[in-house]
């Protein structure tokens, strides 16, 4: 990746709005805004269960937001007609969704965006669509980055569950760069989640390679030869403390203990 004098965007210089490592073609200082200027979210319809059928528009509920991800594993559809009856409401690929309740899991956000198979989706309450005039991208980064995350989890604590409500969030304070700079920015680390998205299915499927040829292993399918090409010796059958031994620790009372922690051993 080129021009990577980039990009540490929550290290601010003391008294600069500028962040000290950026792309080399940007100079100006960031601007303070609020998360109300950044974005706004558009909350979906309340779509009854009785509505669901086997085909028609898909229907995004909070269960399909993950992290990064729209999840297909349970998919649900509404009427194909809904399209028409609730304009308002259908989504389009590029939109970007977060789940409005429990909406942070191990410190992130159940943001995603929309794909093309998700075009002319219908969104379902709870689940709200980000609208802004920044780089779209660019606001599903920012949204994932560990400070503003900390940020709205404290804001959001009160309620159980957890709710994210723009009233809560809004007043939270961000620095942002100019749209063309968050369009660089975007880029960048979509590149890198592509990358890292390949590698995570390719330890997925190194795992399964594995696990398959253990079995084989272990159950003689599969035999290695030595150096010369022979093979190795049969196999032998023994009970498991022939080969090993499992010592148990001794139990340690509590008069055993001296004031400074140590342990007394009679």
């Amino acid at each position: 990746m080129k021009n990577l004098e980039l990009i540490h965007l929550t290290n601010m210089e003391a008294n600069s709005l500028a962040p000290k490592l950026r792309f080399k073609e940007f100079s100006n200082d960031w601007s303070i805004t609020t998360l109300k200027n950044f974005f706004s979210i558009f909350n979906g319809y309340a779509f009854k269960s009785s509505d669901a059928t086997h085909k028609g528009c898909r229907w995004i509920k909070i269960a399909d937001i993950g992290i990064n991800e729209i999840k297909d594993e349970s998919i649900s559809y509404l009427p194909k007609d809904f399209s028409a009856k609730y304009p308002k409401f259908v989504l389009n690929d590029g939109d970007l969704v977060l789940a409005l309740t429990r909406p942070i899991l191990n410190k992130k956000l159940k943001i995603a965006s929309l794909g093309n198979l998700h075009k002319g989706a219908l969104l379902n309450q709870r689940v709200g669509k980000i609208n802004t005039n920044n780089n779209i991208d660019y606001v599903r980064q920012k949204l994932q980055s560990f400070k503003l995350i900390s940020q709205i989890e404290a804001r959001i604590a009160g309620s159980d569950p957890p709710n994210l409500s723009p009233n809560e969030i809004n007043s939270i304070k961000i620095s942002i760069p100019s749209v063309t700079e968050q369009q660089k920015i975007a880029s960048f680390l979509t590149s890198v989640d592509k990358k890292i998205n390949l590698l995570t299915k390719k330890k997925a499927l190194l795992e399964t390679y594995k696990k398959g040829v253990m079995q084989k292993i272990f159950s003689q399918e599969i035999r290695f030869k030595d150096e010369d090409g022979k093979d190795f010796p049969d196999w032998e059958e023994k009970r498991l403390d022939e080969i090993s031994r499992i010592y148990q620790p001794k139990t340690i009372s509590q008069n055993q203990f001296t004031e400074n922690g140590y342990v007394v051993y009679a």
